[in-house]
């Protein structure tokens, strides 16, 4: 079986039926027969099946009803039904219930049931795709959410001089150095004991600096093993 071709589930009573239909589509899909449609269903529970053709008079339990199975089990899958005894009913009970994507009628010519086929799988794909694509978005919507949080709350602790309050000539000295410091790219190293307001110091020393609209990253080196820190902070080659 080709794991790159889309898999196509036949169910039909007719053993020379399903015999023409695999040979007629078995290069360009993955095939799968059934003859009825409990071992259709059975089939769609064992097969990711893409696209379902089925007679609609069978043995045992109709086109329809085995459809109908199918819609609610496994609403993904593209369904098609085949009849020599097309009337309005079962035309009506395909579209409202089955939920049918196109009927057709026998005798099936091998060009009308080829496009219709063709046609129903670019219409699975293009779901595909669009279900991948709302997906996608939905998860890059949490993200910015996320990011838009953590810049919320980044604002909210953002510090700069005009928090800075102090009366200390040394102090003073201290904001005289970071407005110089700022904008280099020199380290800067900020000592002092426990709730001295270190961090303080380094957001304002971030928020005037020229990376001030990138976001602070604070690092807990004391969490760090001393054998690993040099490589977390800065990198390590093999």
């Amino acid at each position: 079986m080709n794991e790159h071709k889309f898999n196509i589930l036949y169910v039909d009573d007719e053993l020379s039926n399903l015999t023409t239909f695999k040979a007629t589509f078995k290069w360009d899909y993955n095939i799968f027969l059934a003859q009825s449609g409990v071992e259709g269903i059975k089939t769609l529970g064992e097969e990711d099946i893409h696209l379902v053709v089925t007679d609609q008079r069978m043995p045992g339990m109709t086109g329809c009803e085995f459809l109908k199975k199918v819609k609610e089990d496994y609403p993904d899958a593209i369904r098609m039904i085949l009849t020599a005894y097309a009337d309005v009913n079962i035309v009506m009970t395909a579209t409202n219930e089955c939920g049918i994507y196109q009927f057709l009628t026998k005798p099936w010519t091998e060009d009308v049931l080829k496009h219709s086929i063709e046609r129903g799988l670019e219409t699975y794909r293009l779901r595909r795709e669009n279900r991948q694509l709302v997906k996608d978005l939905n998860e890059a919507n949490e993200k910015l959410k996320h990011e838009n949080s953590y810049l919320r709350e980044e604002i909210k602790q953002d510090h700069d001089f005009d928090n800075l309050l102090t009366k200390s000539e040394k102090f003073q000295n201290v904001l005289s150095q970071i407005e110089k410091v700022a904008n280099t790219k020199s380290t800067v190293l900020i000592r002092g004991e426990s709730g001295t307001g270190k961090e303080l110091l380094a957001r304002a020393i971030h928020s005037i600096s020229n990376r001030s609209q990138y976001p602070i990253v604070k690092v807990n080196c004391a969490a760090l093993p001393t054998e690993l820190i040099e490589s977390e902070l800065f990198g390590h080659e093999k």
